[in-house]
């Protein structure tokens, strides 16, 4: 698959600069990959990244490459291990309680389950809401967290490798998630999770480490 190149433009008055695609070339664009599902975005203008973004963490004059967000998918599917654990509960509880009492309390049981399922995917919804990951021609930005706001960023000069890993309900809903190990580090330092097309992301991580990393700066 050709994606298109990416030319630079700027954006708004506050010096900071997106991509913009071309029918041609080489390059994926911010918009190609957009929301973590594969489906197109409007350009990564100022109003977007603030709106995902703390204020002041992009530099005038830095261009985002790409600004992304998990999958929806990741809202039902990484509290997935939770609601198996609520889901087996319950249904041993309901199992005792039609021993004991002949299902007595079984529809309670049934309705405070999915009031606590529901509340979990609530709270991971929220967790979808805050976070953002974004390239740009310096680093590799992180941002998540509902209560406390955490933020990873780590220029692109210090990126040592970068990996798609796809559990098995990733790759059922064509997802994955990109990590990264930097210089210093022995392991994982950073992740971006349950991304949509993981290996273009990926790619164009890749891609911006070769040709900005020799540069230095960022964090």
């Amino acid at each position: 698959m050709i994606a298109p190149r990416l030319d630079e433009r700027r954006v708004g008055g506050g010096g900071l600069s997106a991509r913009h695609a071309e029918p041609v070339g080489d390059r994926m664009s911010a918009e190609a990959v957009g929301n973590g599902d594969g489906e197109a975005l409007a350009q990564p203008t100022e109003a977007r990244l603030a709106a995902v973004v703390p204020e002041g963490l992009i530099e005038g004059g830095e261009t985002v490459i790409l600004l992304l967000k998990p999958s929806l998918w990741f809202v039902v599917l990484a509290p997935l291990g939770t609601i198996a654990a609520i889901v087996a509960i319950t249904a041993l509880l309901a199992t005792g309680d039609a021993l004991l009492t002949g299902g007595v309390y079984s529809d309670e049981a049934a309705l405070a389950a999915a009031g606590v399922v529901s509340l979990r995917v609530f709270w991971q919804f929220l967790e979808w809401l805050s976070r953002a990951y974004v390239l740009t021609d310096r680093r590799i930005i992180r941002v998540r967290g509902v209560l406390t706001v955490q933020v990873f960023e780590c220029s692109l000069g210090r990126v040592q490798h970068s990996e798609v890993v796809r559990i098995l309900r990733e790759q059922l809903f064509g997802l994955g998630t990109v990590t990264f190990s930097t210089a210093g580090t022995g392991g994982i330092e950073a992740a971006w999770e349950m991304v949509g097309r993981p290996f273009d992301v990926q790619q164009e991580v890749a891609r911006a480490v070769r040709r900005y990393g020799g540069r230095g700066g960022g964090v």
